[in-house]
């Protein structure tokens, strides 16, 4: 059984492909509240909602390539308008580098179009976001201690890279 907070996570989704958008609407609302999810179709319309404050998004879905915008600039605005909101590319590009250009902007995950049209699941979907949700907590509760270390520290990714320091 689904959680109360679970169909009341408010998400704002950016997607410019009515095809695309119907698909993942329809497995939003299977599991979350038809008012708790705002689409909007670009990039423009997205940044006026986080400006606006009238719909506080607890997460947001994005496309890479919106009718007004493409990337990497959707992420980085994205990024410079709500820094403190989780961010999911939902992407029909299939590219190693873009997947890590989502990574350096602090996405918290990278959903293939071509993944959620072979699943169609809603629950995964719905795992997807609530997964990336606490992965941005315990990033910001990384960034909280490291902030306010008295002491110098190191974070090194999977590879063996500085993280942050």
């Amino acid at each position: 059984m689904m959680s109360r907070a679970a169909l009341n996570l408010r998400v704002l989704y950016i997607e410019d492909d009515e095809d695309d958008a119907g698909m993942i609407l329809e497995m939003m609302y299977e599991v979350l509240l038809r008012d708790a999810v705002r689409r909007v179709s670009s990039l423009g319309d997205g940044l006026r909602i986080l400006q606006d404050g009238e719909f506080p998004p607890e997460i947001i879905l994005t496309d890479l390539n919106l009718g007004d915008t493409g990337y990497p600039d959707v992420l980085k605005q994205l990024r410079n308008a709500a820094p403190d909101v989780p961010l999911i590319v939902i992407s029909g590009m299939q590219d190693d580098d873009i997947v890590r250009l989502a990574n350096e902007e602090n996405a918290q995950d990278f959903i293939q179009k071509r993944w959620l049209m072979e699943n169609a699941d809603p629950l995964a979907l719905l795992l997807r976001i609530t997964n990336a949700i606490e992965r941005f907590e315990h990033f910001r509760n990384l960034m909280q201690v490291l902030n306010f270390s008295p002491s110098g520290m190191v974070v090194l990714n999977s590879r063996g890279c500085v993280r942050f320091s």
